[in-house]
């Protein structure tokens, strides 16, 4: 069909556009490139629940009033926040308690709770941030202002 479409009349003609489409088909249609098969290994959404370590949340976060949220699997975090300074500092997760200290709030450390909602993917993975105890004010309201949303980068 494909060769007598484009004109071509013998069979050997035939055979050589039919292969020429198969593979300009497979080029078309196979996928991601290796570039995008890269950023999709590094997308690891965290599973809906209470995480039980840093390991479970580690990636980037964004929140819905234009806050990032970047959770390391070394237990460094950085948080950028809108109208804010950003910080970075440390954070422990075990079993949902989260547990956080950063340069701008010196020696005080921050308790949350944590529960992931949502999905299982990236877009719709979200981390529900609560606060226990925290003197620091300006950390706790960057922390929990918003729901923070898994990002694919």
């Amino acid at each position: 069909m494909f060769a007598t479409i484009f004109g071509v009349s013998t069979q050997k003609h035939k055979l050589a556009a039919l292969i020429m489409f198969g593979l300009i088909s497979a080029i078309a249609f196979s996928g991601c490139t290796q570039e995008d098969q890269a950023r999709i290994k590094n997308v690891k959404p965290p599973t809906p629940g209470t995480p039980a370590s840093g390991g479970d949340v580690t990636g980037i976060y964004r929140s819905f009033n234009l806050a990032v949220l970047q959770l390391r699997a070394d237990g460094s975090y950085a948080l950028i926040v809108k109208d804010s300074k950003p910080t970075a500092g440390q954070f422990t997760l075990a079993n949902g308690q989260l547990e956080v200290q950063s340069k701008s709030c010196g020696d005080t450390i921050g308790r949350y709770t944590m529960v992931v909602t949502g999905e299982k993917k990236a877009g719709k993975a979200r981390l529900e941030i609560t606060p226990m105890s925290d003197d620091c004010a300006q950390r706790r309201t960057d922390l929990t202002a918003a729901p923070w949303v898994y990002a694919d980068s």
